[in-house]
């Protein structure tokens, strides 16, 4: 179990072997009868053992702690051997359910991936982006809009809502582009009345049908690699839109089919994240309700 950092996060070692780990991690074993190993893990995923764990730890360390006495301290609910063997299966059951979804889901960005690089890789038919897309920059700063709220949603790095707020800059389905810091070059669609945060640009397709298309350009490898070239190492990343503007784009009047497939395969992507998200919830709740 995890115990610096991250706290409280199992997993089940099955070997009988001599072992060494990490600082951050503590070994905890069994030494009574009649106590399930999978139940417990799941008891230490449960809300009721993560209050246990806040007690004990140290919040003022950097980064935050518990010490491994602490943790021989912690309360656990045991029921009786044969409820803990319920519960094992029928957590084990959903875990299975969400290890299927996430392999779903990395097969499907494989798969998409794969499409993005094949096309790409043409070179005739070309165009430069700079004559597919008009750029536009931000200066907004948190401390600009911590009092504001608001409707029209502001986004952050991560491509989640940071927060909202009262007035919008952007009416435009666009693509954002992290221009500074962690994840430069990285990329993803804003939709609607919107803002995003100073440390992105966004690039605003002339023609709006190709926001698919660009934003699929943007994740291919010809393009990462053209930004890798301009991201300074050593510093804090930064990449400016001169630096990408000329690059050539592999721009076919045939370019239906393409945009099709790959809206399709996001849409199966959506979808499936939003199984695994509803999953997701359903164990946290079985979680807090199976260990009363």
């Amino acid at each position: 179990m995890t115990r610096i950092g991250d706290i409280g996060t199992p997993a089940i070692v099955n070997t009988d072997n001599a072992l060494a780990f990490y600082v951050s991690l503590a070994l905890l074993r069994i030494v009574v009868k009649d106590v399930n190993v999978r139940y417990l893990y799941y008891y230490i995923q449960s809300s009721h053992f993560k209050k246990e764990l806040y007690k004990r730890t140290i919040h003022n360390a950097f980064p935050i702690k518990i010490n491994k006495n602490e943790i021989g301290k912690c309360k656990v609910l045991l029921k009786n051997y044969n409820e803990q063997i319920h519960i094992d299966n029928f957590l084990s059951f959903v875990d299975k359910k969400l290890s299927l979804i996430a392999s779903k889901i990395e097969a499907l960005k494989k798969y998409r991936k794969g499409i993005i690089d094949s096309w790409f890789k043409n070179n005739d038919k070309a165009m430069k982006l700079c004559k597919l897309v008009n750029q536009q920059t931000s200066q907004l700063l948190t401390n600009q809009i911590k009092d504001n709220n608001g409707n029209y949603p502001v986004y952050d790095a991560t491509g989640n809502i940071y927060k909202r707020i009262d007035f919008y800059r952007n009416s435009n389905d666009s693509i954002a582009i992290i221009k500074y810091g962690s994840g430069c070059g990285k990329t993803f669609i804003t939709r609607g009345k919107h803002n995003i945060l100073g440390t992105m640009s966004e690039l605003i397709p002339h023609n709006a049908n190709d926001l698919t298309y660009i934003f699929a350009f943007t994740e291919c490898n010809q393009f990462k690699r053209i930004c890798k070239k301009y991201i300074e190492v050593g510093t804090t990343p930064n990449l400016y839109y001169s630096d990408y503007s000329n690059t050539l784009v592999y721009y076919p009047k045939e370019r239906t089919t393409f945009i099709k497939v790959i809206d399709l395969i996001t849409e199966k992507h959506d979808k499936l994240e939003e199984e695994r998200n509803n999953l997701n919830k359903i164990k946290q709740q079985l979680l807090k309700d199976m260990f009363i």
